[in-house]
């Protein structure tokens, strides 16, 4: 998936832009957080919370948001 970058006037891969890597550092830091509250928790904390986790890192990371967006050189 692409989008524009009015800046450098080209276009360029979601993942390789500012925003998208500042999302992706909150949810490593959230896994590393969660990771170590899980160290005091019970098994049946530790699978709830790993759910809970993996959820909200889908939920923060969804491209969908940008489906209105094409490469100049898609088909419509």
């Amino acid at each position: 998936m692409y989008v524009y970058d009015e800046r450098n006037e080209r276009w360029i891969p979601l993942r390789s832009t500012a925003a998208y890597r500042k999302k992706r550092k909150w949810v490593r830091d959230g896994w590393i957080g969660v990771g170590l509250l899980m160290l005091a928790l019970p098994p049946a904390g530790m699978v709830s919370l790993a759910l809970f986790s993996a959820f909200f890192s889908f939920m923060v990371l969804d491209e969908s948001a940008y489906d209105g967006m094409h490469h100049p050189h898609d088909d419509y």
